[in-house]
């Protein structure tokens, strides 16, 4: 199960394996999508990532993109973007000022968002660096974010560099990237500087932009909050 929070409509997006998608507003009124999830016999319906941008909910899936309009609680659009409109396991998608670009594990998808995005016509490919596998896209400090095995790379100047390695995962929210590092913790990335935050090596973390604080999934202790006094 993938969970999204969309400040825009006030919704909680809950995304589960077998391709049924929840919609959970402020008063906890809960909104079933089940258009993919009647699709599942005629296409794969698991949703890899998801990804949140002016009320639309942005699906990465094993066919290509869903895009949810969440307002309207429906499937706007279905992009096929590989050859031909084939089907491409797309792992992420994120958007950096009028581009969209979404990622398999061996290459990067970018679309102007002024055209018709259902026309793979319009979807341009370029191969990622090197033979690993890529797992994560994300648009911080504009420029692109992936994440490949225990690397973070950074695109510049049409060139991957990496950013930071022997990473145990890596998250980003708010334009905030945070991550695990063997033997270091929890840090956080500004562009291309790592900053250290704690000497922990927590399961999993988010920024919380409202409160400018950091919420760590600490196995023994359950949810802790960390602020620039430390850990609570």
């Amino acid at each position: 199960t993938q969970k999204k929070n969309n400040k825009k409509t006030e919704r909680v997006i809950l995304c589960y394996t077998e391709g049924k998608i929840d919609l959970i507003d402020s008063d906890d009124e809960v909104t079933p999508m089940l258009d993919l999830f009647q699709k599942a016999s005629s296409i794969p319906v698991t949703v890899n990532s998801l990804y949140v941008h002016n009320g639309k909910a942005y699906l990465s899936m094993a066919f290509g993109i869903a895009v949810l309009d969440l307002a309207k609680a429906e499937v706007e659009d279905t992009y096929y973007i590989g050859e031909n409109a084939s089907n491409v396991d797309i792992k992420a998608v994120t958007i950096l000022n009028d581009t969209i670009y979404a990622i398999s594990k061996e290459d990067l998808y970018a679309a102007s968002l002024q055209t018709n995005l259902v026309d793979f016509n319009y979807w341009h490919t370029t191969p990622l660096p090197e033979a690993k596998s890529t797992s994560a896209l994300f648009a911080a400090y504009g420029h692109l974010y992936i994440v490949q095995e225990q690397e973070l790379k950074i695109l510049k100047a049409n060139d991957w560099s990496i950013v930071a390695d022997t990473l145990n995962w890596v998250n980003c929210t708010d334009g905030h990237i945070i991550a695990c590092q063997y033997g270091v913790g929890l840090i956080e990335i500004k562009q291309e500087e790592i900053i250290p935050l704690i000497d922990y090596h927590p399961a999993d973390a988010i920024f919380d932009p409202t409160n400018q604080c950091y919420w760590l999934a600490v196995n023994s202790a359950g949810i802790c909050k960390l602020t620039g006094e430390g850990k609570q």
